[in-house]
């Protein structure tokens, strides 16, 4: 506790004296350095959070983390966390919401990595509307509105008022792009180079299906492996989409502001027939929907090749895996089509939504607390940093650096996975800046892959909150729409459906609704040109 303490002490006085400096450090705020007052409250207080716990599964925010450990010493808040795995968040937290008994006084809002649930529970009176309190209790996040549109154009509502926050993920999106990630001590032992379109990255899976790469004497190999259907988005490259179609950029949009959806296109045909031909060869597991932990445990059996779909610091991970016999994993670019493009679409611009619950006893506290640690510099730097003389030190010039803790860390950790084992690139309140980001991979294959990768990267389009009635017909439209589209892909790369039958699918996604699901797209991009030219 005295530890924790002191480190208090030293990072107050550092921001005091050195905060001028921390914008160069952090890269990314601008007029929002220290604005908030420590302790947050002279009594200590208690609030409840519920949300995704760590992403390092053997490490809970329950067992009080060092980092948050240090916020509670600053802030004077005690957090209560209800956390969820993220197998068992989307049920556990929506039925506790929709019961509107024991609500937590902060909470994510499900569903995942979607602003679609937010009107939903302002307009049922489950979390409160925001903005006053944003104006009288959240100094960062004003700062933030006022020096940021973007950041601003998808937190309001279009009531103009504010009834959640959000993660903040675009800063750093440009050097984070989802694609395949592939071994290239593979490659290397093959005699083979890295594949650039279709036939190419069929003859090297070809060649790890039958040429025995792990060196065990059986064909036991898996090529390629997915975590659910949605990876044809990512190999539809291949086949002509734009760009890799993923959450949502499967939605396209042209000049004039018309949206087509990816994934009732000719172009996503093609690709379900690529997948398909991959399937019956063998290519691709048997499996089309795997949890994280099944792809991590075949690859640590040193079987699997190739995966698409996770982001890049899953090569360390990945190496980490298949250390004792050597793995080598890098990220590439998804498949050219037939004229050489290839585009990567930038993951969601935010993460996850928050609200404060109509049963928070102190909303003014549960305001602030949000505030500090989601928004400012301050905690921002902490959650990047981590512990003085474990996780960072200071250099010559006052800056910090990532101790070997972090960079080789001792148990094979990948560096954002170190950090989180200490509470920082936490899943609460995500607010990734580059600087130190790109810092953790400095000099890896991870930062090489990165680099390589960046000129490829296009936008994502901005996530719009919706109308309260955009909001209850999407929820009602899209569950079905989603379930449907899935059934089908998976049908019709298995093989259980024949592509013939495609033009029927387009059919029923109409018949769902997909044409009410184009024209909220449609009305949310037009009200994000709005804000942006009134704004910017």
């Amino acid at each position: 506790m005295k530890k924790f303490a002191a480190l208090f002490l030293v990072l107050v006085m550092l921001l005091i004296t050195t905060s001028g400096a921390f914008a160069e450090v952090n890269g990314y705020f601008k007029t929002n350095v220290g604005l908030t007052t420590l302790p947050l409250t002279q009594e200590k207080t208690t609030l409840t959070y519920a949300g995704y716990d760590s992403w390092l599964s053997n490490y809970s925010y329950k067992d009080g983390q060092p980092i948050w450990n240090l916020f509670e010493q600053q802030t004077g808040v005690h957090i209560d966390f209800q956390v969820y795995s993220s197998g068992e968040l989307e049920t556990a937290l929506s039925v506790r919401l929709a019961s509107g008994m024991n609500l937590p006084d902060i909470t994510q809002l499900p569903p995942s990595w979607t602003n679609t649930g937010v009107m939903k529970y302002a307009q049922e009176g489950t979390i409160i509307d925001l903005t006053d309190l944003i104006d009288k209790y959240a100094p960062n996040i004003k700062a933030l509105m006022k020096e940021d549109p973007y950041f601003a154009a998808q937190l309001v509502a279009p009531d103009g008022k504010i009834y959640s926050v959000m993660d903040v993920m675009y800063p750093i999106n440009t050097v984070v792009p989802v694609s395949v990630i592939i071994r290239r001590d593979w490659l290397k032992k093959l005699n083979l180079k890295v594949p650039t379109n279709y036939d190419e990255l069929t003859q090297v899976l070809e060649a790890f299906a039958t040429q025995d790469p792990n060196g065990n004497g059986k064909k036991d190999e898996i090529p390629l492996i997915i975590n659910d259907v949605d990876a044809v988005g990512i190999l539809g490259t291949g086949s002509g989409l734009p760009f890799t179609a993923q959450n949502d950029n499967r939605y396209y949009f042209d000049e004039n502001g018309k949206c087509t959806f990816l994934f009732a296109t000719d172009e996503i045909k093609d690709a379900l027939g690529y997948m398909n031909q991959l399937y019956q060869k063998g290519l691709l597991y048997k499996e089309l929907t795997n949890d994280t932990s099944v792809v991590e445990s075949l690859i640590a059996q040193d079987l699997v090749g190739c995966y698409p779909g996770q982001p890049v610091d899953w090569i360390a991970r990945a190496d980490s895996l298949t250390k004792d016999s050597g793995g080598d994993w890098i990220m590439i670019a998804p498949p050219a089509d037939s004229e050489g493009h290839v585009a990567i679409s930038k993951r969601f611009p935010t993460g996850m939504y928050y609200g404060i619950s109509a049963d928070c006893k102190n909303p003014e506290l549960a305001m602030k607390w949000i505030d500090y640690i989601g928004y400012s510099q301050e905690a921002n730097l902490i959650k990047d940093y981590g512990i003085e003389g474990q996780t960072f030190t200071y250099d010559a010039n006052g800056e910090p650096q990532f101790t070997d803790y972090i960079m080789h860390n001792p148990d094979g950790y990948s560096p954002h996975d170190a950090m989180r084992t200490v509470g920082g690139a936490p899943s609460i309140l995500v607010f990734d800046t580059p600087n130190e980001f790109l810092k953790k991979f400095a000099g890896s294959t991870v930062g090489e892959c990165m680099k390589a990768l960046e000129p490829l990267m296009v936008e994502a389009n901005p996530l719009i909150l919706p109308t309260p009635e955009e909001s209850a017909t999407y929820n009602e439209v899209w569950s079905d729409m989603d379930v449907y589209y899935k059934e089908m892909f998976a049908k019709f790369i298995s093989g259980a459906e024949s592509l013939d039958n495609f033009g029927t699918y387009v059919d029923t996604l109409k018949s769902i609704g997909l044409d009410k699901i184009i024209q909220i797209k449609e009305a949310q991009r037009a009200r994000y040109n709005e804000f942006m030219a009134k704004n910017s």
